[in-house]
């Protein structure tokens, strides 16, 4: 084992440079995945090329969401990405450099197809979790010297994730309306 100079970081495997993102990953799974057994949903985990061993290309989405509308032929389609960070507080302050350039395009195509495209972002520091709405990081990822001052479109802390997350599953259309303002 090699020493480390003052002030220099361990060297970390790829695996393991973003253990909390996959941690979310997995937080956000054992919250919605349960939820397909009592309510009228279909939660899919859409495997990426890290998860494959970069044998697929990029993906859109980490989740995608299909919860009843009511009408035939016309769930509501959310797009999932989990995005995490142990050295920011809030998303606008990181999302270009977690949001792969792949994974932008793809998201973009799903969203003028009909889909519902949002970004989870959890904080380490503050162990809070921000819901994005897709429009609002399009703007601002293509923003060439801008800050950007958004606000993330709904707030949820750890402890009260399951509740979010039954909430949007038993009624999407108030989580459209109210929470992304559609």
């Amino acid at each position: 084992m090699t020493s480390l100079k003052k002030g220099q970081k361990p060297k970390l495997k790829p695996n393991q440079l973003n253990i909390h993102g996959k941690k979310f990953e997995k937080l956000t799974n054992s919250v919605f995945h349960p939820l397909r057994l009592q309510l009228p949903i279909k939660w899919e985990r859409i495997v990426d090329s890290a998860a494959a061993g970069n044998f697929i290309e990029a993906r859109a989405s980490d989740f995608e969401l299909s919860v009843k509308s009511g009408q035939a032929g016309q769930p509501y389609r959310f797009l999932i990405e989990c995005k995490a960070s142990d050295q920011e507080a809030t998303f606008a302050k990181c999302f270009k450099s977690l949001i792969k350039k792949k994974q932008l395009p793809k998201m973009r195509l799903a969203v003028r197809a009909g889909a519902i495209g949002l970004y989870f972002f959890h904080s380490v520091k503050t162990g809070e979790i921000e819901i994005w709405d897709f429009s609002q990081v399009k703007k601002a990822y293509y923003a060439k010297r801008t800050k950007f001052e958004d606000v993330p479109r709904y707030v949820v802390t750890v402890a009260n994730f399951p509740i979010f997350a039954r909430r949007v599953c038993q009624d999407p259309a108030r989580f459209v309306r109210d929470i992304l303002g559609g």
